[in-house]
């Protein structure tokens, strides 16, 4: 399909005078496609539009199949932006969903994302919404799903107060995201997230591939740390002399590693998206491995899927440690950077450990203890875990509804 980058390319005019042609022809596009959109949507049906990161994942995708197996479809088409809609189109042939071309790239853009995006009702996100403002008009509601309510502060480069509603956890994140995104409170919704609805009802697919992988283990436990040494470069905890928590050489490594192996318990190391690769020789240990984005999207695995089987949670600072107060098992949260963490980021709470309800791990000591812990069934938090729970996430039996019903949607 041509693009207007591609377009741009065939003809050979000067870098700058091309810019400022196609910059032109496509707002004159835009305009002409908004002019147009009343004649085509004589059908009455709301078009949404659905972003997320990486590609047809997490919230978005959460809410998306929701709709589609619920029936909104009668009242609804449904669009994903996509790197490539190539790819996509040939692993879901049958699917009841569009896609069209990402909306990452202003000059990557395709007339039909043009098209769709004159014509969207809803736009739906996981993350800030790059060149999204510069196509869509306040009647066109931008609805930011987001990806948790973590303890972190807001990042310096943050785009602020962006979108008409977004979601929260739950009531005691009201506060901290309206000062985190210099919004009104009125503007959230602290209904919970759609990828919740994969945390309480478990796919019979997803179950036996865990099975699978679980391959004899008697417990599986998941880290998950936030980046410390981001591999793009943005955000202002790059250059922390913190690589990985509590663990400080290969020999911790293998201490851990032979500990897994006593209690039979299998490690899963899962490196957040912005992370700088680890470096680690992962091959060297027997009870611990790594995984990541890629090994979601290879094994066509949602990643709260996965979690939702999981037996016991590894993190600090990041969202999954409120996420997982859902499926109330015991988590261990590493704070052996935590006063570093607050001078480098700083964190919404005056002192987020209040709102931890779990282990908290400062030395290796503490690593071992909670897996042991775990190995033995014993749960000392899960009446803090409770409490918490409480205030710090909407309960509900399907969140993909409950926010479907406070946006509005038809159906």
């Amino acid at each position: 399909m041509t693009t207007m980058k591609n377009l741009r390319q065939k003809y050979s005019l000067p870098k700058i005078g091309m810019n400022l042609i196609f910059k032109s022809l496509k707002r004159f596009l835009f305009a002409l496609f908004k002019i147009l959109v009343p004649l085509t949507k004589r059908n009455g049906k709301q078009v949404l539009v659905f972003y997320s990161t990486p590609d047809y994942s997490d919230n978005s995708r959460a809410l998306s199949d929701y709709l589609v197996k619920s029936g909104y479809l009668g009242c609804c088409e449904i669009y994903w932006c996509v790197s490539n809609p190539k790819i996509f189109k040939k692993k879901y042939p049958e699917s009841d969903v569009k896609f069209v071309s990402s909306v990452n790239d202003f000059n990557d853009f395709t007339l039909k994302t043009y098209w769709v995006f004159a014509k969207t009702d809803y736009f739906f996100g996981t993350h800030g919404f790059p060149i999204v403002d510069q196509l869509m008009t306040p009647k066109q509601k931008k609805i930011l799903l987001w990806h948790g309510c973590s303890f972190k502060d807001a990042s310096p480069n943050a785009k602020l107060d962006f979108f008409d509603a977004a979601l929260v956890a739950g009531p005691i994140f009201i506060k901290t995201k309206a000062k985190y995104w210099k919004t009104s409170e009125k503007k959230l919704i602290a209904k919970g997230y759609p990828r919740y609805d994969w945390l309480l009802k478990k796919s019979p697919e997803v179950e036996s591939f865990f099975s699978r992988f679980k391959d004899g283990f008697d417990k599986v436990v998941i880290w998950m740390p936030t980046f410390r040494n981001d591999k793009n470069g943005k955000y202002n905890e790059c250059g922390s002399i913190l690589q990985f928590p509590l663990i400080k050489c290969v020999d911790d490594w293998l201490n851990v590693d032979e500990l897994c192996g006593e209690h039979n318990i299998l490690l899963l190391v899962k490196l957040h998206v912005f992370q700088k690769d680890y470096g680690i020789d992962f091959s060297r240990l027997k009870n611990i491995k790594r995984i990541d984005n890629d090994f979601f999207v290879s094994n066509d695995v949602q990643m709260y899927e996965f979690l939702a089987l999981t037996d016991a949670l590894l993190t600090d600072y990041s969202s999954v440690g409120v996420d997982y107060l859902v499926v109330d098992k015991p988590i261990g949260f590493t704070l052996d950077d935590f006063e570093m963490y607050r001078t480098k980021r700083g964190f919404v709470f005056d002192d987020p450990r209040c709102y931890m309800p779990g282990h908290h791990l400062y030395e290796m000591r503490d690593l071992k203890a909670f897996l042991c812990d775990v190995a033995h069934s014993n749960d000392p938090y899960k009446e803090s875990r409770k409490k918490m729970r409480n205030v710090a996430v909407f309960e509900s039996d399907c969140y993909s509804k409950e926010i479907a019903d406070a946006i509005g949607l038809l159906r």
